[in-house]
């Protein structure tokens, strides 16, 4: 029976994300003595460190080389037929220091967020270390005289700019667990950041109809299970569920703007890159956000026909009774349309995308926004193969 309710959890932990969801509160003077609360604990404290430390970045996204000296030498190292530039350790040092202090300087102040918040288990320890050893940066070239040309509404009157990707590891433990992030930004640097913002914000309100056209307007709803090349993967391996992260979502997104890019010739002339440093999309809203399932309700998801029988008479267990008690109990609780199950919303961020070399600025146009769905009966299909999964595990 415990085994049985164990393999129902995963299931319950598949579609809900529960891996994210700690049972015990971090301040508890009881510390779990089970490795899997343990991980759900180190899980819980990478995201919020992720996110705490996005949000502290975006203070730290504009320089000014006048007041900054140093900087102004990094124009010097991109040019027209040179876009790109790799910052090393031996040639740029002064660079990989300056840049990486900024992370350092983010990093204490959520380690402090985290130690008050998790006082229990850091009494003498940071739960965050900043990796100084395993960095990339990258100085990108902005093209202000083709921008001009392309927009020539923008003032570009003596202005200077590069773009300089730069991120590192963080390594976040907890007890003797361990975990790794990159974090990091597209940070601008130039001689006038009002103007250069100026410049960013009408480009960026420009080129948003050629994107919109070309681009978003093409994905406004994805059903996963009717996708045949880019999404059909995330349901052939039931990945539903961005309510903690959304990341492989917005790895397949990128597989598919690259590929339209490839071959828009529209969009070629404003010869788009990418942010990797930035993430894909946003999420609005999911439907998993207000709903999970705990391992005992796993049980009687399973058990709820049996009414009352003897536990024994297990082996008259369907899959059907499975499907049927998610189908009438679950799925009431989503949102339905044009009998898709809609799994979640998301905007399209703006600053993923280069025009020129000059990182776009997000608006708050609905126009970016796409929902993620899965037919019913995809979904039924896929709740159909793991109930006989779990009948042919324990029957």
């Amino acid at each position: 029976m415990k085994k049985l309710l164990s393999l129902l959890g995963v299931f319950s932990l598949t579609v809900t994300s529960a891996t994210a969801v700690v049972s015990c509160k971090p301040n508890s003077k009881e510390e779990p003595d089970d490795n899997s609360q343990h991980t759900n604990i180190l899980l819980e404290l990478k995201q919020k460190a992720e996110s705490k430390i996005k949000n502290l970045l975006k203070s730290y996204l504009y320089f000014d080389s006048k007041q900054n000296p140093l900087l102004a030498n990094l124009y010097n190292k991109v040019n027209e037929n040179d876009q790109n530039y790799e910052l090393t350790a031996a040639v740029d040092h002064e660079y990989i220091v300056f840049f990486n202090q900024i992370l350092q300087k983010v990093v204490i102040v959520v380690n402090a967020d985290l130690r008050e918040e998790y006082s229990n288990y850091y009494l003498n320890s940071v739960p965050i270390t900043l990796e100084n050893e395993k960095i990339n940066g990258r100085v990108n070239y902005v093209d202000l005289a083709k921008i001009k040309t392309q927009f020539p509404a923008a003032d570009i009157s003596d202005l200077q700019a590069v773009g300089i990707l730069f991120s590192a590891i963080i390594t976040i433990q907890f007890k003797n667990l361990t975990s790794h992030a990159w974090i990091g930004d597209k940070f601008e640097v130039t001689n006038n950041v009002p103007l250069y913002q100026s410049v960013q914000k009408l480009v960026s309100h420009n080129v948003l109809n050629v994107l919109q056209k070309n681009i978003f307007n093409t994905i406004k709803a994805i059903v996963l299970d009717k996708d045949t090349k880019y999404f059909k993967e995330l349901y052939d391996e039931f990945n539903i569920n961005y309510s903690k992260d959304n990341s492989v979502l917005g790895q397949k997104l990128q597989d598919y703007f690259d590929s339209v890019i490839k071959g828009n010739a529209e969009l070629q002339p404003y010869q788009m890159t990418f942010n990797d440093n930035v993430d894909v999309i946003t999420t609005i809203s999911t439907e998993f956000d207000n709903f999970q399932i705990s391992d005992n309700k796993a049980g009687v998801v399973f058990f709820k026909y049996l009414n009352g029988k003897n536990i024994f008479e297990i082996s008259e267990a369907q899959a059907t009774d499975f499907v049927e008690y998610y189908q009438t109990e679950i799925l009431p609780d989503f949102k339905i349309e044009d009998n898709n199950i809609v799994l979640g919303q998301f905007k399209i961020n703006l600053e993923y995308f280069n025009i020129l070399g000059l990182k776009l600025v997000n608006n708050d146009s609905e126009q970016n926004n796409i929902n993620i769905l899965i037919s019913k009966p995809g979904f039924t299909t896929k709740l159909n193969n793991f109930g006989n999964l779990i009948i042919n595990y324990f029957v």
